[in-house]
């Protein structure tokens, strides 16, 4: 299978940070041609690390991660003459398993698109578009290569994640497209996360989780990758981890003791994240 990698990259400092590199090296062992767009004014040397692993595509910061995923696939003459797309950005840290191998996972044998995880939280089913892996029916759908060719820039975060996020989600489906997730909460996975989402809104809504999982009544959505991020712990069931949920910690799981146990973990590709996490917080 020969595959097109997309890898989107953005840093206020125009730096390629330690993880960010390493995951571009994973995309680029795992495609045949790698294209990696930067939102960014590079420094010289970022710059030479960006153009180390693929075709560099330079571009204005707007438009969210889906302009870059066009301009990335507009930057390949014929983008559909590849089996599968590979397109992703730099908000996690990851891979922290080999991408062979949890593109082998057996559940996403019939997905002809799947990403890392899914959400329900804004109200419809769809796979979180920091990872998708578009495979060769969905690339052969007319209505998928149409939409990444004709994105206009969108720079309102909530307007792009309806109508781009979960827009591409409801169009795969509607096209008769299969969609998987690498990812698959076990139902203590979904009781936990869930609690864990109301706790952080308060005592009440907490108390309301525990009582509907007491009674097998559905739980309230929520995001998977900011609620359950301690599943990478678990054999890299979850094999990335959003630098959203180390930074800001918004269901209040313990981000900081977090960090302690992935670094423990996984010494290698952690290294530098803590050195990166401080260097965002400390400019806002």
């Amino acid at each position: 299978m020969r595959r097109l990698g997309v890898f989107v990259h953005f840093d206020k400092f125009g730096n390629v940070a330690p993880h960010v590199e390493r995951s571009l090296m994973a995309v680029a062992e795992f495609t045949d041609h790698l294209v990696v767009v930067s939102a960014s004014d590079l420094t010289p040397t970022a710059e030479s690390t960006l153009r180390s692993y693929g075709q560099l595509v330079r571009r204005p910061n707007v438009g969210y991660d889906f302009g870059s995923y066009r301009d990335g696939l507009r930057a390949v003459s014929v983008p559909e003459s590849y089996d599968a797309w590979l397109i992703s950005n730099d908000s996690c840290v990851g891979p922290l398993a080999p991408l062979a191998q949890i593109a082998a996972r057996p559940h996403l044998s019939d997905a002809d698109i799947w990403g890392i995880t899914e959400s329900t939280e804004s109200g419809q089913h769809h796979i979180q578009s920091y990872f998708l892996h578009v495979g060769p029916r969905a690339i052969a759908e007319p209505v998928v290569t149409a939409f990444f060719r004709h994105l206009p820039d969108i720079s309102d975060r909530h307007t792009v994640i309806r109508r781009y996020e979960l827009g591409f989600s409801r169009l795969a489906l509607t096209a008769g497209l299969r969609l998987g997730a690498a990812y698959v909460p076990s139902d203590s996975d979904v009781t936990v996360g869930a609690y864990r989402a109301a706790r952080s809104k308060g005592r009440v809504h907490a108390l309301r989780a525990a009582r509907a999982a007491r009674l097998g009544i559905r739980p309230p959505t929520f995001n998977q990758t900011l609620a359950l991020g301690d599943r990478a712990l678990t054999g890299a069931q979850l094999p990335f981890v959003k630098i959203s949920l180390l930074r800001d910690d918004p269901y209040r799981t313990g981000a900081d003791r977090l960090l302690e146990r992935l670094e423990r973990a996984y010494p290698t590709e952690f290294a530098g994240v803590r050195d990166y996490l401080a260097s965002i917080k400390s400019t806002g």
